[in-house]
């Protein structure tokens, strides 16, 4: 049995809400930025390398580096992806590129 008041659609109105609804469901609705990533910071220039050794010569003399392939022998002056051996003592080794200065300590044993 069909009621004679079902064909009749009933509209519903605001009724009471908090002011500044629309906005809160309309923010509550936006996509959410992804949270930033945190910077990774930059290796350290020659930091694969270790200075195992240096040979003192007239000439100026070498340092003997540890690298990922293996040991590399650089005289003074010369240069270590693009960074130039400046100076060495028994412990160090300083290099330089543009206003950049590089410091590789021989690890204590």
């Amino acid at each position: 049995m069909v009621r004679p008041d079902a064909s009749r659609v009933e509209e519903v109105g605001e009724g009471p809400r908090a002011d500044g609804w629309r906005a809160m469901v309309s923010q509550a609705l936006q996509p959410r930025m992804a949270p930033a990533q945190r910077a990774v910071a930059p290796e350290r220039p020659l930091a694969r390398y270790e200075l195992v050794g240096v040979v003192e010569a007239d000439s100026g003399g070498w340092g003997l580096f540890r690298g990922n392939g293996g040991l590399v022998t650089i005289p003074l002056g010369r240069s270590l992806e693009s960074y130039t051996l400046v100076s060495l003592t028994p412990q160090t080794a300083i290099f330089e590129r543009d206003d950049d200065r590089v410091t590789l300590s021989r690890a204590q044993r």
